[in-house]
């Protein structure tokens, strides 16, 4: 599976200028859109959280800041979708969320980032008949989200940073998100590699 990075790092900002060259020449590939939640994202200003999400949020179930938080999710969705689309790509095998800590998340309300991952699930399964899965590892997982779960994920991809290929398949199984594990990387040469479950 090769997976392509719609956006450069963080959401919003730093698009793949590359991207529908590297999806032609990659059959049967996935997305992947780097995830993250700050209160700066908040902003309805054309290139942040977008009016549409805004407006749905009002019917998500929360506190004001959780949905507020839900409607950025769902603009980061919405934006990688739109960019995707105006590369001409409709219909990835799937779709991958890089949740790391390296991104900008809440530290003192992890409701907030949960809300965020909820809001771009969501939205893209809305959009799109593609499987949605999270890509990061268990420590990551849970100082992002706690124990707090996120609906609608079909599967993990879990990074390792092990040498070793032969450590892999003991990484297969139920993921940190409570999802199957479909895939985990391991570096081989200098390289990311993933075993597939």
């Amino acid at each position: 599976m090769t997976a392509i990075g719609v956006n450069g790092g963080y959401p919003f900002v730093h698009y793949n200028p590359s991207l529908a060259a590297q999806f032609a020449h990659s059959p049967n590939a996935a997305l992947y859109i780097n995830t993250g939640y700050d209160p700066l994202y908040t902003q309805v200003d054309g290139q942040y959280t977008t009016k549409g999400c805004l407006a749905k949020s009002a019917l998500i179930h929360g506190s004001a800041e959780q949905k507020v938080a839900w409607a950025v999710g769902c603009s980061e969705a919405s934006r990688s979708i739109a960019y995707a689309a105006s590369q001409g790509i409709a219909k990835p095998s799937s779709w991958w969320l890089d949740v790391e800590t390296e991104n900008s998340w809440s530290s003192t309300e992890l409701s907030l980032n949960q809300y965020t991952i909820q809001g771009i699930v969501d939205t893209l399964r809305r959009s799109s008949r593609a499987a949605v899965g999270i890509y990061s590892t268990g420590y990551q997982w849970h100082k992002i989200v706690g124990g707090m779960p996120v609906t609608g994920v079909r599967a993990n991809w879990v990074a390792t940073g092990s040498l070793f290929a032969g450590n892999a398949p003991a990484h297969c199984g139920t993921g940190f998100s409570g999802a199957p594990v479909w895939f985990v990387q391991y570096l081989r040469d200098g390289f990311d590699t993933n075993y597939v479950c």
